[in-house]
């Protein structure tokens, strides 16, 4: 399966994960034994699901290295205007900055923010995939992808939806729906209203907002927003809504804890976002940062991480989605499990684009028709 991607933009929202033990093969801690330093590294993750993964592998970067490796659980502020001004004064407090919203990363990637990448110490195999799926840019490198899920309850298990058309269709499926009420969030929304209208992944840019709104419109007094997806998730067990949409981690954490709780993708076109790790030029163990990323760039490293988070995070590689444990594969965006047209990327360059009427970015457009939109709710 061969992958094409683009820059992108993520939200995510997470419960937390338990410590999770994750056994490496056998091949991806000979290739980290090469990578040797002293000193540390201070690594920048988010929190959650997602942190909880890093956390649970730094202790295998220092034992394959001989590098200390600090974890700092950070939020959007934090890469956002804690980075600029870190910039300004010229004093990084991290080394690392891993699963970077990309309009953040856009948004602050100005004036040597970020050191060029060194891939000189990276299997040539690894830079290949990255490239090819065109993950890799200069000075960043393509970080995990989640995919954002239709769910349905017990309720419908004898008649599932099997299209975002079936999502709207409350003659079809009466009750109520679950939707996300802010963030990147928003655009998981409005794409998947205008999928249900008939537009196709492929066509969706320029989004054509008011079709979407008037999309949204036809479920507006059975729509219950949420602000966390664990949210989305515990009403939809509640029976309080027939159907939600929720992002990976927070799906797979639930379903392994047993929740009555379904998936619905054959059929579907399921939105899939995307993050960005990189090195801040001015992080002060510039060499332990490249080795670091070196590390965590190998499959089978980010194979364990993908298995730490119950599948719902992945760099949409081939090399990596192979060596996840076959159990988990139907959690995995991309996987050869479904088709090849299953999943888009939520993300487009469009977002970034300045509107000549307004000033802002199209993003802010987006989010204010939206949330002008909603007050009515």
């Amino acid at each position: 399966m061969e992958l094409k991607a683009k820059a992108g933009m993520s939200r995510r929202a997470f419960g937390l994960l338990g410590a999770a033990g994750i056994a490496l093969s056998a091949a991806g801690t000979a290739a980290a034994q090469e990578l040797k330093g002293e000193g540390e590294v201070v690594v920048a993750h988010w929190g959650g699901i997602d942190g909880a993964a890093v956390e649970s592998l730094l202790p295998q970067f220092t034992e394959d290295t001989g590098i200390s490796v600090v974890g700092v659980e950070v939020g959007d502020a934090d890469y956002g205007p804690k980075l600029v001004l870190q910039q300004r004064t010229g004093n990084a407090e991290w080394d690392v900055a891993l699963g970077m919203l990309v309009d953040h990363f856009q948004a602050v990637d100005q004036d040597g923010m970020f050191a060029p990448l060194d891939t000189s110490r990276w299997a040539p195999e690894v830079v290949a995939a990255y490239q090819d799926a065109d993950l890799l840019g200069a000075n960043w490198a393509a970080g995990p992808s989640e995919g954002l899920w239709l769910l349905y309850g017990d309720a419908l298990a004898d008649n599932p939806p099997t299209s975002w058309a079936d999502f709207f269709d409350l003659e079809k499926y009466p009750g109520n729906r679950g939707m996300s009420a802010g963030g990147a969030g928003i655009l998981a929304n409005v794409q998947y209203a205008l999928i249900a209208d008939g537009v196709s992944p492929d066509a969706l840019y320029p989004l054509d907002v008011d079709r979407a709104l008037e999309k949204l419109s036809t479920i507006r007094d059975n729509l219950v927003l949420w602000e966390a997806s664990p949210k989305g998730i515990e009403a939809l067990v509640a029976g309080d809504v027939v159907m939600d949409w929720a992002f990976g981690p927070s799906v797979f954490r639930a379903l392994d804890a047993g929740q009555p709780i379904h998936m619905a993708i054959e059929g579907l076109q399921t939105a899939v976002d995307r993050t960005r790790d990189a090195v801040l030029a001015n992080g002060a163990n510039q060499d332990n940062a490249q080795i670091f990323l070196t590390w965590w760039k190998q499959p089978e490293i980010q194979a364990a991480y993908a298995e730490a988070t119950k599948g719902g995070l992945i760099v949409p590689i081939d090399s990596v989605i192979e060596k996840v444990d076959p159990a988990l594969q139907g959690s995995l965006p991309f996987s050869s499990e479904y088709a090849d047209d299953a999943f888009f990327f939520l993300d487009d360059p469009w977002y970034n684009d300045i509107d000549p009427d307004t000033g802002k970015t199209n993003l802010d457009g987006v989010i204010a028709a939206f949330t002008a939109w909603r007050i009515g709710l």
